[in-house]
């Protein structure tokens, strides 16, 4: 869907329904995973952050009080991989920042806005929401503060409560004017790894052929963690099949240039996509300047480039 240009319209001027997508809850996953894991006789440390990791053979991994040495080692860090050169060439990190409202049920009910269906826009940089079991409304956009990663150090710009929080909350009564007096409860906000193709890449960390890794999620990382696991551990196991042989396994490129030019060049990107979001609502055309920078942006779901 996408905004419309003129005051007093409906917000939303088209959509598409997308019946195979599903929507996950996070925590709930990963406390299923790790209940599963404890009944297979997983052993998990909590609170152990790895310092260094050792490619070697065996590869040794290190944390502040030990060490653990493994034949294979599967690098499962999504933007905080960013921290080894070969997955920083490949992947810019964003963040991406989301508001939830109080319990406001009867509002949701009077707009019909109750069935937890997830949506995406087609703005530049995107906006998403949905309702949830309470009775609030979700409401995020990627990208919108800005906050890069220089040289892919993932740090506190990327994390904890959203300094967008009031521009966020302001979007959401813009594409909701019913609800333009709903306050905000939360916010919060976290890394995205965007690849510059929008999808995820596997391949070798390090010199030698026992240390593997996943990264470029581009925002979407839940939906193929199924098919990542297949991937990673047919990887992992030395497989040849259809899995490890697919074309999301490929070494990442140099697609993204060094440090300060990608910081400066990231800036003056977010910025145009800005620009061009502003110019769409407002119902006139980007200018040539706007157009040529968004060209140069990552590619995803959102179509704001032509695609041959």
């Amino acid at each position: 869907s996408a905004r419309s240009g003129t005051s007093g319209q409906a917000p939303h001027v088209g959509g598409a329904f997308e019946r195979t997508c599903a929507t996950v809850q996070p925590a709930l996953l990963g406390r299923g995973l790790r209940r599963v894991a404890l009944e297979r006789g997983v052993t998990i440390y909590e609170n152990t952050p790895l310092t260094s990791l050792a490619f070697a053979n065996p590869a040794v991994v290190e944390t502040p009080n030990s060490k653990v040495t493994a034949d294979k080692v599967i690098v499962a860090m999504n933007a905080w991989a960013t921290r080894w050169a070969a997955v920083r060439k490949a992947v810019v990190v964003v963040s991406g920042d989301i508001i939830v409202t109080p319990p406001i049920g009867d509002r949701l009910e009077a707009i019909g806005l109750t069935d937890g269906l997830a949506v995406t826009d087609g703005r530049a940089l995107i906006e998403y929401y949905r309702t949830t079991r309470d009775g609030r409304l979700a409401f995020g956009k990627g990208g919108m503060s800005g906050n890069l990663c220089y040289g892919g150090h993932v740090g506190a710009q990327v994390e904890g409560a959203s300094d967008m929080r009031h521009d966020i909350l302001a979007a959401m009564r813009a594409t909701f004017p019913d609800l333009d007096d709903v306050s905000m409860y939360k916010s919060w906000r976290g890394p995205v790894d965007r690849s510059k193709s929008g999808l995820p890449f596997f391949w070798r960390l390090g010199p030698r052929p026992n240390v593997f890794f996943a990264a470029g999620f581009s925002g979407n990382g839940i939906g193929p963690s199924h098919l990542a696991g297949k991937i990673l551990s047919g990887l992992a196991l030395e497989r040849q099949d259809e899995w490890t042989e697919c074309p999301l396994v490929r070494e990442p490129g140099r697609d993204f240039p060094p440090e300060p030019f990608r910081y400066v060049g990231s800036k003056l990107i977010h910025r145009a996509l800005m620009a061009k979001d502003t110019a769409d609502d407002e119902g006139r055309e980007s200018s040539r300047a706007v157009r040529y920078l968004t060209s140069l942006a990552p590619s995803g779901l959102s179509p704001f480039k032509k695609r041959e």
